[in-house]
């Protein structure tokens, strides 16, 4: 987490965008954004500036410090009082602005994660089916040289705009509105991820395949449909949980390029617009809250592999 916020400091330090400037407006006048300045301690050396960030994120309030005084969006444990501020373009508490879009950010990395591993799935039986890694190979390299914006880019052109399909962007209404609204975005990474779960399906298939227990298994008799379904398979389903549950915080952490492209109201297009309008506390609110989803995420992975890890049998 630490590491996470400085970080999300020193790029936005180094993005050359002035917040104070940004938060007062162009209609502001060189003299107030100078007052202003001075009275938010941006002309203090980075330093100081930095360390004013985290003691904002977290600090030790006084002991008689009220709990009605708190800023909003601050959570307070005992005398610990977390905060992620107030938002310098949007004037807003950073919390309840993250907690407006972090349900449309999850919404399209669970249809992502879905949608990808099914697919890749799919692809890796064809090509067992097959007995040939060409199709996984090429469009492994594919997959690693497009990136997702493009394809979003392509399939919003043929599917929404020429065909009328899906809508062009958005995410409003309710229901199968929704739904429809997402196939796009969750398409647009998922093509190009199913790619890495087939290649490491096929890898892990082989590798097992290659033990004495399959063989086994056929030596007395056991089809090759069963050997696969009992022996293979349900033995490597644990790497591609923990590889599930790693892609979940990753996605979850926002997916920028593709929200977008499809105008989608999630935290990753709010990082994008954070980092342009140089809105540190947005920033590192989004920052922190991906750092969580990644660590929690890897611990679910680490669990379920040792709770599904097994010898092979």
């Amino acid at each position: 987490m630490w590491l996470a916020l400085s970080l999300s400091f020193v790029m936005a330090e180094c993005s050359g965008v002035d917040p104070i400037r940004q938060m007062m407006g162009p209609q502001a006048s060189a003299t107030e954004v100078q007052r202003m300045r001075l009275a938010q301690g941006a002309g203090a050396p980075m330093h100081a500036r930095y360390t004013h960030m985290l003691a904002g994120f977290v600090h030790l309030a006084p002991r008689a410090a009220p709990v009605e005084a708190m800023e909003p969006g601050t959570l307070a444990v005992g005398r610990l009082r977390l905060s992620l501020g107030t938002s310098y373009v949007r004037h807003t508490p950073v919390a309840r602005a993250i907690a407006e879009r972090f349900g449309a950010t999850a919404s399209l990395a669970a249809a992502v994660l879905v949608a990808q591993s099914a697919l890749g799935l799919a692809l890796a039986l064809g090509l067992r089916a097959r007995k040939t890694r060409a199709v996984a190979d090429v469009g492994g390299a594919v997959a690693a040289s497009v990136p997702a914006f493009v394809l979003a880019m392509i399939l919003q052109a043929l599917f929404a705009a020429s065909l009328g399909w899906f809508p062009i962007g958005g995410f409003e209404g309710a229901g199968f509105v929704k739904l429809r609204a997402l196939v796009l975005p969750a398409l647009s990474v998922a093509l190009l991820g199913a790619t890495a779960y087939a290649k490491v399906a096929c890898d892990l298939w082989q590798e097992v395949e290659r033990s004495p227990h399959p063989r086994t298994a056929r030596s007395k008799g056991a089809s090759r449909n069963r050997t696969f379904w009992m022996h293979i398979a349900r033995n490597t389903c644990v790497p591609l949980v923990v590889m599930m549950a790693t892609d979940a915080g990753l996605l979850l952490g926002g997916i920028a390029t593709v929200e977008n492209v499809f105008r989608f109201p999630g935290l990753g297009a709010l990082a994008v617009q954070s980092v342009m309008s140089g809105d540190l506390p947005m920033l590192t609110g989004i920052v922190a809250l991906a750092t969580v989803c990644v660590s929690v995420c890897s611990a679910m992975g680490r669990a379920a592999s040792r709770a599904l890890g097994a010898p092979l049998t």
